[in-house]
Formats: structure tokens, C-alpha cells, sequence
């Protein structure tokens, strides 16, 4: 996923400014100035960039899961001027890891150690949870990052 969200970032900067060049450059220079070369060498380009665009973006949507209007925002965005830096900045905001210790300026203490078995989260409801969900255990209590964000604490048994 880490190259699918590459791809997308290049192209969307790529395709951001070029469309900017032609619509605050090229195209005040074709009517304005009676000038059309540069807004006939860039105006090509963009469409070729923004096929390219629009496959790394669907790649990603794919990948993450992306419902339509999401899409369709990532659609808009080659054709929008300003709005590919916007919906990139919404797109990695979104994808961005969440966890608990983001905000320290360290990782998490050593004294925790990866949850490898769930019988240690008997009476806790342990048959919803997989490995991925309880991220760390320790001798005093367990913290369990649900899907949705929220983190919750519990004592063991």
C-alpha cells in the first residue's frame, strides 16, 4: 500500500501543477497574448499525466477502500485547479497510521511485549478480538485499539 500511496502523491503534485501552468499561464497567454504555443505543448502533456493520475488514484482507491465520493473527489482533482493539494492532504490525513503513542516523542516502553496469545485475554471477550486488534498487553493492564479509533483499558482477570 506504502507504493500505491507513492504513486498517488507524485502524480497528484504532478498533475496539480501542471494543470496550474495551463490555466494561469498557458491559457492567459493564448487569448490574451494571441500566444497559443505553450498552451499547445502543455495542454497535451497534462492529458497524458492526468491518464496516468487517474490510474495511480484508482489504484489507491482500491487499495484503501475508498467509497464514491472520495473518488470522485480524486477525479475532480485533475481538472480542478488547486484541488489535487487539497484532496491530497485529505487522502494522507485519512491513510495516516493512528496510534496511541503518536504523539510522544518516543516509541513505546520496552517493558511491553506483543500480544501472541489471545487466552490472555480471557474474560475480556477475547473471541471478537484477533492480534491485530490488541496491539500491546502488559502485567497491569491491556490496551486494545478497536477498529473504529477508540482505545479502551483494561485490568486482566
Amino acid at each position: 500500500m506504502n507504493g500505491a500511496i507513492l504513486r498517488y502523491r507524485v502524480m497528484s503534485y504532478i498533475v496539480g501543477v501542471g494543470l496550474l501552468l495551463l490555466v494561469f499561464v498557458g491559457i492567459p497567454l493564448q487569448y490574451a497574448a494571441g500566444k497559443p504555443a505553450f498552451a499547445a505543448i502543455i495542454g497535451p502533456i497534462h492529458g497524458l499525466l492526468y491518464i496516468v493520475y487517474l490510474a495511480t488514484a484508482f489504484d489507491l482507491a482500491r487499495r484503501a477502500h475508498f467509497r464514491f465520493w472520495r473518488i470522485a473527489a480524486m477525479v475532480g482533482a485533475g481538472f480542478i485547479p488547486f484541488l489535487a493539494f487539497i484532496v491530497e492532504h485529505q487522502i494522507m490525513v485519512r491513510l495516516k497510521p493512528r496510534r496511541p503513542w503518536a504523539s510522544l516523542s518516543r516509541a513505546p516502553p520496552r517493558s511491553r511485549r506483543r500480544l501472541t496469545a489471545r487466552p490472555a485475554l480471557e474474560g475480556l471477550g477475547s473471541e471478537q478480538l484477533t492480534v491485530s486488534t490488541a496491539q500491546w498487553i502488559t502485567e497491569k493492564r491491556v490496551m486494545i485499539c478497536w477498529p473504529e479509533g477508540e482505545i479502551t483499558y483494561h485490568a486482566p482477570p
